[in-house]
């Protein structure tokens, strides 16, 4: 049985969630979704505490860039949106989400035995 810690958990989630849902705010990405977006980070972001920062962009458009909790919490110093962060396995997330959603658009396909050159 795999057991994940809610410390593991919460940022996987938000990553995830937001990931999911920023193409649709993206879409028609103006100020009106920017708030809502910014909106939606935070209600999450006030159920527990969050270390970390979000950074969503279109383009060359940043939609919102917002830092929550502690870079270091012995010290007490809050994060910030270019505080660095020691990224180790999260980045499997991400390359998962992507190939997954690369597989659904027919751009890749995941039975394939070997890989095609261009």
């Amino acid at each position: 049985m795999i057991t994940i810690s809610q410390r593991t958990f919460r940022p996987a989630l938000m990553v995830a969630l937001i990931a999911a849902t920023a193409g649709s705010f993206a879409a028609g990405a103006n100020a009106a979704h920017g708030t809502n977006l910014d909106s939606f980070v935070a209600a999450f972001a006030e159920r527990g505490p969050i270390n970390g920062a979000v950074l969503v962009a279109q383009g060359d458009k940043i939609l919102l860039a917002r830092a929550f909790g502690y870079a270091n919490m012995s010290f007490r110093v809050p994060n910030a949106v270019d505080t660095r962060y020691e990224v180790a396995s999260i980045t499997k997330t991400f390359t998962a989400l992507i190939v997954l959603r690369l597989a659904e658009e027919g751009r890749i396909d995941l039975s394939a035995n070997e890989c095609a050159e261009r």
